[in-house]
């Protein structure tokens, strides 16, 4: 299935119509590459790459949340994700898809007002 991403345009659900902010772009703007060291950008790029094949972007994206919450933000979201999939595994009935579990939850969430 190829999808097709109209950002001005796009749904999030059914409902909410997403809106790019005026303030969109780069939180690092007064940072270059530099000035975080190489290895810390190219760590959260391979991450980001789940998000992009642009591999300028993903080093942005990756400068961007370096420069917002510091060099422990990568480690911190492997932390979580790895944290994540384990309470995914332990949770999600065998056979199930993830997508049927997904709507699971979220009729749950529904449910409760959330």
């Amino acid at each position: 299935m190829k999808r097709h991403y109209h950002h001005e345009k796009q749904q999030i659900g059914k409902t909410t119509p997403l809106k790019i902010p005026k303030n969109c772009g780069h939180r690092s703007k007064m940072w270059a590459e530099e000035d975080i060291d190489e290895r810390a950008i190219h760590r959260g790029a391979k991450i980001e790459f789940e998000h992009t094949c642009d591999k300028e972007a993903a080093e942005r994206i990756s400068l961007d949340h370096i420069a917002e919450f510091g060099i422990g933000y990568y480690p911190a979201l492997e932390k979580m994700e790895n944290q994540l999939a384990k309470e995914l595994k332990k949770n999600k009935p065998k056979g199930m898809t993830m997508k049927d579990y997904i709507n699971r939850q979220q009729a749950k969430l529904s449910k409760k007002g959330g």
